[in-house]
């Protein structure tokens, strides 16, 4: 994992994002630290080829290369010379030649529209990119950041103007993207809080209910459908992606694990909705 190579392999060719060189090579040293953080030290290739019907390059050949220790991967589509590398996309949907066993979680780098050699910026971009990064770095203040209810809220409040003034599409511009989206899912957190006492009045009946009868059980998922199912919907996944988040009792905002939120300020609706989901599927069926 080791970018000193890539500036002899890699050509100034088009790749699927116009990236230059020098952008491309240092996306895969974000890449390479993402492996590096999960405890690889070396990826294993594997031949391959990309199966998206919605691709033009479906059927071109490339590699999987997956980290020797964490068993996440990453894919690309390439054009091989004897020298070089003469075209080369990342791939979001790829085939081994082999069964390749016990894979985790794609690694995937997002390339944005302002990453493109060729983007010229609008003062359009130039004026609100500079604000969506200020405020996005408010959450940054410190190495690790630490947040509860009140501070969501806070910033929530502060920056909901300008949430509200970016144009459709902007989301695809790195300097508006991570604002956005830590927006978004700050406000999901928030919203799922409203549903706290509702969850706890769940709750409270559900411990009453003869869990031997089915038919008690089967109305009280009824009578909690909506909020189970459609108001705390992804509680689970934002909350509680590991074991190690329940253990510790704070859970990650953002990749990179800069930003962290309590645990603790969930537990009654994450507990429902545990609960919830126990018996959704069996019961509904």
């Amino acid at each position: 994992m080791n970018t000193s190579m890539l500036d002899l392999l890699l050509k100034e060719t088009i790749n699927e994002d116009d990236l230059s060189k020098e952008t491309m090579i240092k996306k895969l040293e974000e890449l390479f630290a993402e492996f590096r953080k999960r405890g690889d030290t070396e990826l294993i290739p594997y031949r391959g080829c990309c199966v998206s019907c919605e691709c033009e390059r479906k059927g071109r050949g490339g590699y999987l290369f997956v980290g020797n220790n964490s068993k996440h991967h990453s894919s690309f589509v390439i054009k091989e010379s004897d020298t070089d590398w003469d075209e080369y996309f990342f791939c979001n949907d790829f085939k081994t030649d082999t069964y390749v066993d016990g894979l985790e979680d794609e690694i995937r780098i997002t390339c944005y529209k302002d990453e493109q050699k060729d983007f010229v910026p609008s003062p359009y971009y130039s004026v609100v990119s500079r604000l969506c990064e200020n405020a996005y770095n408010e959450l940054l203040k410190e190495e690790i950041n630490y947040f509860n209810k009140e501070d969501c809220l806070h910033w929530l409040q502060q920056n909901k103007v300008l949430y509200n003034t970016i144009e459709k599409g902007y989301s695809e511009y790195k300097h508006f993207n991570r604002f956005i989206e830590a927006y978004i899912k700050i406000q999901r957190l928030t919203e799922y809080q409203q549903w706290e006492s509702l969850a706890s009045e769940a709750l409270q009946e559900y411990n009453r209910i003869d869990k031997v009868n089915e038919k008690p059980l089967l109305s009280w998922i009824v009578k909690y459908e909506e909020l189970g199912f459609y108001r705390l919907s992804s509680v689970v996944q934002d909350c509680l992606a590991n074991e190690v988040e329940k253990i510790s009792g704070y859970f990650p905002l953002d990749e990179k694990k800069r930003i962290f939120l309590p645990l603790s300020e969930y537990e009654t609706v994450i507990a429902f909705k545990e609960v919830f989901d126990e018996y959704y599927w069996d019961l509904i069926d």
